[in-house]
């Protein structure tokens, strides 16, 4: 699920200025997947700033659901992953995409430590 849920300038279908939410869910059988469940929650704002109207900013919250089948190996039954992005478009075609995360239960082992985790994604289109 993707829906806007607020627009800038609702009567310019040229405008994409916004606010968005998401939603997604995945399911396998976890007897031959070591994921059961995934899910993911999250909003985007196009165009936070007025004279920068094709960046981006984001967060989402996304759990994963391990399997429980003996011999898959984890200690924990989830892992939880809280992120936060900003996409500048430097230009039409290359955008600069800074992230972090914040990873509970990391592998879904109870060994490991959670995981601060920053990205630095650089977007080119052709």
């Amino acid at each position: 699920m993707d829906q806007t849920v607020y627009q800038t300038n609702p009567g310019d279908p040229d405008d994409e200025r916004g606010i968005g939410v998401f939603a997604q869910y995945g399911w396998a059988d976890d007897a031959v997947s070591e994921i059961g469940h995934h899910g993911s929650l999250g909003g985007q704002w196009v165009g936070p700033w007025p004279d920068r109207p094709d960046d981006v900013l984001g967060l989402m919250v996304s759990p994963v659901w391990f399997s429980d089948e003996p011999g898959a190996g984890f200690t924990e039954d989830a892992e939880w992953a809280f992120e936060a992005f900003v996409k500048f478009q430097v230009t039409p075609w290359l955008s600069i995409k800074p992230d972090l995360q914040y990873i509970i239960h990391p592998g879904g082992d109870a060994t490991v430590d959670n995981a601060l985790v920053g990205t630095l994604r650089l977007e080119l289109a052709f």
